[in-house]
């Protein structure tokens, strides 16, 4: 499993670090400011899945128990931000209206892992616009009162998931809908 791992990273990191290449070229030409935009996020996301590819890597890591998190100060509010912004397209596509809600008093930095708090929150909103057809997808954090924790909410007006479907998502590799091809991710 490892040795396939390995392997497929390095396939898959040749291709992306193309894409980096060619970002990089891109960002030298002239761009509108909505062009300098999109390409910014090109790159961010391309960052992001090397990231990823990083972790497919640590594989062994986890299997052994031994995976550590890295706790960083995570500016809250730009990484949200980011989040949000990656998902605006496909939303407005769908006419769907996409909310971001940053309580008051969640505070500017927070001690987290900053790659696995974004693959969560990116999931979470994803699924949300994913399966949501029509009205709008919220996403938001409050302090949790009385604790020093934070609460992350994605609501959505999408059809929701069936009680049998609730039993078995937290199953490995287990979606609700069978029908759901990767490609439409």
């Amino acid at each position: 499993k490892s040795r396939y791992l390995a392997v497929m990273a390095h396939e898959i990191r040749t291709p992306m670090n193309g894409v980096t290449g060619f970002v990089d070229l891109l960002k030298s030409t002239p761009l509108n400011a909505e062009q300098r935009e999109n390409v910014e996020m090109i790159e961010r996301s391309t960052a992001n899945l090397l990231k990823l590819i990083d972790n497919v890597l640590d594989y062994s890591r986890l299997e052994a128990g031994r995976i550590e998190a890295e706790y960083l100060p995570v500016p809250l509010a730009e990484q949200m931000g980011d989040i949000a912004e990656l998902f605006r397209p496909a939303a407005a596509a769908k006419g769907i209206e996409l909310r971001l809600k940053i309580a008051p008093d969640v505070p500017a930095l927070v001690m987290t892992d900053p790659m696995r708090l974004r693959q969560i929150l990116t999931n979470l909103l994803s699924n949300a616009v994913k399966f949501t057809s029509a009205g709008s997808v919220e996403f938001s954090v409050a302090r949790v009162p009385d604790l020093p924790r934070l609460r992350f909410d994605v609501w959505d007006t999408g059809a929701g998931i069936s009680p049998e479907a609730q039993a078995r998502i937290f199953e490995l590799y287990t979606q609700a809908d069978r029908t759901i091809r990767s490609e439409e991710r």
